[in-house]
């Protein structure tokens, strides 16, 4: 038993012994092949097909040297269908060149990783699989932009899509479009560095599709017959007071050969849409001074498009467009929202917490002075607080009317007749402050219609909804009887004539219902009126007023509360028909 045990040690002495020799051989053989590859390059390395293991870096570097340069030239041939095209491309113009030191950089790094492990088995597949490393290639990134982007014009037939558009005579042209192919400098660039990179001198060969856009004749005539059925049609995008109206012109742009709409256009309305409605949250400001207020902003939540809801809400309404006799339509665009940090009623304890009436009027057409009037009088109501309980007095709040105040000369309803006077176009800003205390449910104690119908007055409104004054005998009166103040806040855009009256106060519930205008009986204005004046040379003729029909107008205004009726009354307007008048020269031509 003895004698066995001594045997097995005797032979797991040689084992350990013969093993201990092979790894002490193997680990030399690593030492010295490492020791032999420290300042060369692992074996079985290819730059390209040249075989660069084992050598030194010099010796690597003088050999791909020799072996490998930057041709002069590279070929494309593009392919589109049965078009084929043929272009050289001179590459030292671009600078492109090969960069041998980074070359073989790369090269040399192969198999040698951070640790020894990881060294051992990255050399062992080198030398049993063997690598391939691409020469690195360097140019000079903007000009071979510039070098293929006109190659790939030249190369190039684009297609010509199908296009609509409206004439000067409001009329709809249709082009057919013509077929062709693109070649992108991006495709160029690529296959040219491909064929640098791999060495390959043969022509660089493009395949691209031959496009045709081309309409059939019956696909004309279907977009002919849907652009005419929208070329006078419009689509409004609206938000609260805010909107983007699309014309026929533009909505035409959109129609897409295949009986649907472009995606495309339809986004590039999104994004003009948003331009006009989306908007960050806006924290509120209230400032008082003077017992008026200074400076004043709303809360306002902020406001972003779904782009989805609304691109299929535009689709919804050109489709309605084009298969009913509708000619405008309006969407309320759909928004996500994002509460402001504060809320309107944490600036004051006024009861000014939110918009509780809004009126607005265009005054298109107005000659400056009138313009100047408009924006003076609104701007001196701006500001203006009314206490619960109060009855306003336009008039009196406004103040003085004429030169000394600050106003110019426009014309004015004067003893029957249209003259130049202090503060012409006043009315226009009491006109829209009525719609806005009509809008907001307040109990209008005192309003005067216009002795005619001022077309300023029906550019966005029916007639019958207007309020002249002339202090001190007449005016325009409300009452507050809400629980909270009552801010008035007027906006005048010269640019697009219009003046906005927005109230702020306290919303207690009330709901305020305007009436459809309603024209009773009509008068036609008297036969043109020709006065001689001797100031005018004989054969002149100036006109001093213009001819207007004569109408009764009625509108219904009512004020609920729940069940509470508080105001439930008719506003009667009787314009009278007024003459045009002229001026007819008597006097000497010289």
């Amino acid at each position: 038993m003895r004698k066995n045990k001594k045997i097995e040690r005797k032979i797991a002495l040689k084992v350990a012994l013969l093993l201990a020799i092979i790894v002490i051989i193997f680990v030399s053989m690593l030492i010295a092949l490492f020791a032999y590859y420290y300042g060369r390059i692992h074996p079985n390395v290819y730059v390209l097909q040249t075989n660069v293991g084992s050598l030194t870096r010099e010796q690597a570097l003088s050999l791909i040297q020799e072996t490998y340069v930057i041709p002069d030239s590279v070929t494309i041939d593009v392919t589109a269908g049965d078009i084929h095209k043929t272009q050289a491309i001179f590459l030292s113009s671009a600078g492109f060149s090969i960069n041998y030191e980074k070359t073989i950089a790369n090269a040399f790094s192969v198999g040698r990783k951070q640790t020894l492990e990881q060294s051992i088995v990255a050399f062992w597949q080198t030398v049993t699989g063997g690598t391939q490393i691409l020469p690195v290639i360097e140019y000079e990134e903007d000009t071979v932009e510039v070098l293929f982007a006109g190659v790939a014009e030249e190369l190039s037939e684009p297609p010509v899509y199908p296009s609509i558009t409206s004439t000067s005579e409001k009329t709809v042209k249709v082009t057919q479009g013509l077929a062709g192919y693109e070649v992108s400098s991006t495709q160029i660039k690529e296959a040219v560095i491909r064929s640098i990179s791999t060495a390959n001198n043969s022509p660089i060969t493009i395949t691209t599709s031959y496009v045709d856009p081309t309409l059939t004749p019956q696909e004309i005539e279907s977009i002919q017959l849907r652009a005419e059925k929208l070329l006078h049609k419009s689509v409004s995008i609206e938000k609260e007071n805010h909107s983007i109206t699309f014309d026929g012109v533009r909505l035409i742009t959109v129609i897409d050969p295949k009986g649907t709409y472009k995606l495309d256009a339809i986004l590039a309305l999104v994004e003009e849409a948003k331009s006009v409605i989306n908007r960050d949250p806006q924290n509120p400001v209230f400032m008082v001074k003077n017992e008026r207020v200074e400076e004043f902003s709303p809360a306002l939540p902020g406001l972003t498009i779904i782009e989805d809801n609304l691109i299929a809400a535009i689709q919804d309404a050109l489709s309605e467009l084009e298969s009913t006799e509708v000619d405008e339509l309006a969407i309320d665009t759909p928004v996500s929202t994002t509460p402001s940090q504060f809320e309107t009623q944490d600036t004051n304890n006024l009861g000014i917490h939110e918009l509780i009436g809004r009126g607005t009027s265009q005054f298109k057409g107005s000659i400056s002075s009138r313009v100047h009037n408009i924006a003076l009088a609104a701007s001196r109501l701006n500001g203006v607080l009314i206490a619960p309980g109060e009855t306003f007095s336009f008039t009196d709040t406004l103040g003085d009317i004429s030169v000394y105040s600050g106003y110019k000369q426009s014309y004015v309803i004067r003893d029957g007749a249209t003259v130049l006077g202090d503060g012409g176009g006043v009315c226009q800003v009491s006109t829209t402050f009525f719609r806005a205390a009509l809008a907001a449910g307040l109990p209008i104690v005192e309003r005067h219609p216009h002795s005619y119908r001022v077309t300023y007055y029906e550019q966005d409104s029916k007639p019958g909804i207007d309020a002249t004054i002339y202090s001190p005998s007449v005016d325009i009166k409300i009452v507050n009887d809400t629980p909270g103040h009552i801010l008035i806040q007027t906006l005048t855009d010269t640019d697009n004539y219009t003046l906005t009256f927005e109230l702020y106060g306290t919303n207690d519930g009330r709901i305020a219902q305007i009436g459809t205008p309603v024209i009773h009986s009509t008068t036609p204005p008297p036969d043109d009126l020709y006065i001689d004046d001797p100031s005018l040379p004989a054969g002149a003729v100036k006109q001093i007023d213009y001819k207007a029909w004569g109408a009764k107008v009625t509108f219904d205004y009512t004020v609920t509360r729940g069940e509470e009726i508080l105001q439930d009354k008719t506003f009667s307007s009787n314009y009278r028909a007024w003459q045009a008048k002229f001026l007819r020269g008597t006097g000497p031509t010289n």
